[in-house]
């Protein structure tokens, strides 16, 4: 069978939506499917990376700056939507997942134009975006804004099915549209946890700690875009109290973002500065060294204006490696982490509950590492790039 994918969100290009599409691609693939995958073209470099995947890809020839702006301007997803025709008429593939939010718009766009039938995946923050309830700005972007949100509810209503990442994010959508019986369905995100955590990383663990300084400390790590949402705040407030306890600690931070001066700003003003690392965006092999040498992953996720957690990929990655985890109990965190068990859920803005729940688990041995094997164990049963890949074939 030929499947298209079509996003705006793909490796290289960093976030858990890019992961899912890379995972999604890979496991049909693996599954002897013929995949096709459009997405944005990031940089020169990507022709590289491109002939190594098992799969095609097609890239867009705009900018990600561009490519992830492409709700505000119109001309863009007129572009878009025709990048997506041309693609369709050269491959004409048997199925098209539509798995991004920029990508709904564009296809919704082209919808009106060319007749195809589809499936979409919801991650959880389009939810929000594509179908707002408050009124806001000059009366013509608000009239905009609704004839946007129209054309979309018109094209998830014209999907043979919605997959959505989690039950939390089902629900939302549900909530923001009435559709018709069995149209959404829950497939989880899935990841290649053997791939993942395979080979023999021990030196350049080794490397990374002594250039971080993190020798005779005990690590706390956090994965993911600096935003609001991600919850580092939390823990950098919490830091001070958790040092009193706990004296050799350090926080490493990986991922880039535009709220770093913000997150620096109140590092400054904890007198933390020694004690937390901005590791910026790092290689997909070195993300497994931070994994490694890591002693509890924490992300303390919350809603932060339309953004929600829908899942969490980095919560999976860090399963895969055995690592006791400590959430936010928003969104669909509470589908990976279940609470005493495969990690902590706390509320993710009180920061005596964040020093709590890090030194209950840094203190104790035995319950870092049950929580640690009861996640790796889930991580295999429930949310494995076959299991995931699979359960989308049989809605195809």
């Amino acid at each position: 069978m030929k499947i298209l994918i079509y996003t705006f969100e793909f490796i290289p290009h960093a976030g858990g939506v890019a992961t899912y599409n890379y995972e999604l691609a890979k496991g049909l693939s693996e599954l002897g499917q013929d995949v096709i995958v459009l997405a944005p073209k990031y940089s020169d470099e990507d022709v590289i990376l491109d002939k190594q995947m098992p799969f095609n890809i097609v890239r867009m020839n705009f900018s990600i700056l561009n490519a992830m702006r492409l709700n505000r301007n119109i001309i863009r997803s007129s572009i878009s939507a025709y990048y997506f025709i041309k693609t369709l008429q050269h491959y004409n593939p048997d199925r098209i997942l539509v798995t991004q939010d920029v990508a709904h718009e564009s296809a919704a766009l082209a919808r009106l134009f060319h007749p195809f039938r589809f499936i979409l995946t919801v991650h959880g923050t389009e939810v929000h975006t594509h179908f707002p309830k408050v009124k806001s700005g000059w009366w013509l972007i608000h009239l905009l804004r609704q004839l946007r949100s129209r054309l979309i509810k018109w094209f998830f209503h014209k999907a043979d099915r919605i997959i959505c990442v989690s039950s939390f994010t089902e629900n939302l959508l549900n909530e923001k549209v009435k559709f018709s019986k069995n149209k959404t369905t829950v497939i989880r995100n899935g990841i290649n946890f053997q791939t993942l955590v395979a080979g023999d990383n021990k030196s350049r663990n080794k490397e990374i700690r002594k250039k971080l300084k993190l020798e005779g400390n005990k690590v706390l790590l956090t994965v993911g875009r600096l935003t609001p949402r991600k919850g580092q705040d939390t823990v950098i407030k919490a830091l001070p109290q958790v040092i009193r306890n706990i004296p050799n600690v350090k926080y490493v931070i990986v991922g880039t973002g535009n709220y770093r001066q913000f997150l620096e700003k109140i590092v400054r003003e904890k007198g933390v500065s020694d004690r937390v690392v901005f590791a910026g965006e790092v290689s997909k092999d070195d993300l497994k060294s931070y994994y490694e040498l890591c002693d509890i992953f924490i992300m303390l996720s919350r809603r932060s204006g339309h953004t929600v957690e829908g899942l969490g990929i980095s919560f999976l990655e860090a399963m895969a490696f055995s690592k006791p985890l400590i959430g936010g109990n928003h969104g669909g965190v509470n589908e990976v982490i279940e609470n005493g068990k495969t990690g902590l859920l706390i509320d993710p803005t009180d920061v005596n509950a964040a020093t709590e729940a890090i030194c209950s688990v840094l203190k104790n041995g035995e319950l870092a590492e049950s929580l640690g094997k009861a996640g790796r164990k889930k991580v295999e049963e429930v949310f494995s790039r076959k299991s995931m890949a699979e359960k989308t074939l049989e809605l195809l």
